[in-house]
């Protein structure tokens, strides 16, 4: 998750909620399998997915092959 400034051994804080702003940061499963990182828009009938990378790269799924397990709220570093 480098493109998301998210190094190894960062905590990240997830408050899980179910109601999400457009645009927030989400962690999330695809299939009840494949988990993600990603800044959610919903768009009718699907959800596009946005990473943060120079080239972000972008999913679009139907509402329900995606579970919001929470939003991104802060995260912490140790050095």
């Amino acid at each position: 998750l480098k493109e998301e400034s998210i190094l190894n051994g960062d905590l990240l804080l997830i408050d899980a909620r179910q109601e999400i702003e457009a645009g927030e940061m989400v962690l999330g499963l695809i299939n009840q399998h494949d988990s993600f990182l990603k800044r959610y828009y919903p768009e009718g009938h699907n959800i596009r997915l946005e990473g943060l990378a120079p080239q972000p790269s972008s999913l679009t799924l139907k509402h329900e092959l995606v579970s919001i397990q929470g939003v991104l709220t802060g995260l912490i570093r140790s050095y």
